[in-house]
């Protein structure tokens, strides 16, 4: 094998940190050192590039504060950059754990782990986007991620891309985005034009029976539209543009919209509307700071609260993104702002954008739209965590810090480089394991008896194993934290 030549199963270098261990196997000794495996350039952008995967190109991660405080893993879905867009998993340093590359033209919304059937699994909204609605389909990948369901849709309709959250019944709750024809004349339009509602829909996940549905004409007025009309617009006026809704206690619905700047509570077995924060009809008196624009992700925070992500947009100058915590009184109505969280770097997202409350009361911020970030705060507001894609392009609708345990259907990867000195490298990884903490190289004349010849603690996603010597066959064996073994590659043969 020539010294550039890479066999494989299925740019610059960072410092390294190499940790040595020494493995004795028969006549063979060998030194093998764990290094964090470098970030490569891809033309004018830089994006992640495996020897083990070549498949995977996730973007990069720059990181300037972590790591992330708090258990679990940080939940993206990278679209609109250089590279393949699709779900992503990191750990808190902001290392790559695992990610699916959709196709061209196919991008991930609202990805996080919920539950399914007491199981956790993992959920993303797969399709086409465009102009703030998707058309596609709601995904549930069980932990070994292994695509288990699709949810099914009442023919004619698709599920849009801003909300897929599960229920313990077994349901899960989305918005679909429907054109109506309306009187649009309240707001600059024709007396016969077409406005596009927020329907909310509950769906059995395993039938596809709709067991629940709203719809947002039959409370809320056109007129309560902070949009300008245009009739240009091909799909109709979207005047409401429904973005997020929590299922509450009491068989309530806290629900976000876009358009008319403001967060509803919906009494969800009249469809009547509580109460509206905000907008053009608020039930409460908008103390100093609350007042919002074009905002998603309303949340019940801690003692009540509501957290919001304020967008500030449009328009989109002069202004600055921030997260909301509103407390309301509900004998006097009134709205008081109790904390705002801004970026120190003065980010404004023109769309998107989530807010997690922690326990312990931290802040998880996914900043969306034109600024690729998401932090993490303390209870009181200061910044502990915070993280960009590279590409300036590349942005996640949303951001989340949750618990979650991973363990691939697949077997790890590997890739052997050989130099001319007989020295080899070894490149192990295994998209999606959260157990993984070493691996133990396996090497050996033939295929069918191979010993160990090294062992080295994971340094990354994809980690560099150099050995001293080359046997005939390698693989690689993944180690979990107490070295019990996980699973091995298949074989590779070197020369």
């Amino acid at each position: 094998m020539s010294p550039s030549a890479i066999a494989t199963a299925s740019p610059r270098r960072r410092a390294p940190s190499p940790r040595v261990a020494i493995a004795a196997g028969g006549a063979l000794v060998l030194i093998a050192a764990a290094v964090a495996v470098p970030l490569l350039a891809d033309g004018p952008y830089e994006l992640q590039r495996f020897h083990s995967r070549p498949d995977l190109r996730p973007p990069q991660i720059q990181v300037s504060r972590a790591p992330a405080v708090g258990s679990g893993y940080i939940f993206v879905a990278p679209k609109n950059g250089p590279g393949p867009a699709g779900p992503m998993i990191l750990d808190r340093r902001g290392q790559l754990v695992w990610f699916k590359h959709l196709p061209k033209g196919i991008q991930a919304f609202d990805f996080k782990p919920q539950r399914y059937r007491g199981r956790p699994v993992l959920t993303w909204w797969e399709g086409h986007s465009a102009k703030g609605n998707g058309a596609g389909v709601d995904v549930i990948a069980d932990s070994s991620y292994r695509v288990i369901a699709r949810l099914p849709m009442p023919r004619g309709s698709r599920a849009d891309l801003h909300e897929f959250s599960l229920t313990s019944r077994g349901t899960a709750i989305v918005p679909v985005y429907r054109p109506v024809r309306r009187d649009l004349r309240s707001v600059g339009g024709p007396a016969h034009g077409r406005a596009i509602e927020g329907v909310i829909r509950e769906v059995d996940v395993a039938t596809g029976r709709v067991v629940f549905e709203w719809h947002s004409l039959d409370h809320v007025a056109v007129s309560e539209s902070y949009k300008k009309f245009a009739d240009r617009s091909s799909q109709g006026y979207d005047y409401f543009h429904l973005n997020s809704i929590r299922e509450e206690a009491g068989g309530r619905l806290l629900v976000s919209a876009r358009h008319t700047n403001a967060v509803y509570e919906i009494d969800k077995r009249t469809g009547a509307v509580r109460w509206r924060l905000g907008g053009k009809r608020s039930s409460f008196a908008m103390g100093r700071g609350t007042r919002f624009a074009a905002q998603h992700d309303a949340r019940r925070g801690p003692r009540g609260t509501i957290s919001i992500f304020d967008n500030q947009a449009p328009p989109d100058r002069g202004r600055e993104s921030r997260v909301v915590v509103i407390e309301l009184d509900r004998r006097a109505r009134s709205a008081r702002l109790v904390r705002q969280y801004r970026h120190p770097a003065g980010v404004h997202s023109d769309s998107q954008g989530s807010a997690q409350f922690l326990p312990g009361g931290d802040l998880f911020v996914g900043w969306g739209g034109k600024s690729p970030r998401f932090s993490q705060f303390d209870a009181r507001g200061r910044m502990r965590f915070d993280a960009r894609f590279r590409p300036g392009a590349a942005n996640s609708y949303r951001a989340f810090l949750l618990p979650w345990r991973g363990q691939p259907a697949r077997r790890p990867a590997l890739a052997v480089r050989e130099r001319k000195d007989g020295r080899a490298t070894v490149y192990a990884s295994w998209n999606g394991a959260t157990d993984l903490a070493a691996w133990e190289v396996l090497g050996g004349s033939r295929p069918d008896s191979m010993r160990r010849v090294a062992v080295a603690p994971r340094a990354a996603f994809e980690t560099a194993i150099e050995l001293g010597r080359t046997p005939r066959y390698v693989a690689v064996r993944a180690l979990g934290r107490s070295g019990a073994p996980l699973r091995a590659s298949r074989p590779v043969a070197v020369r």
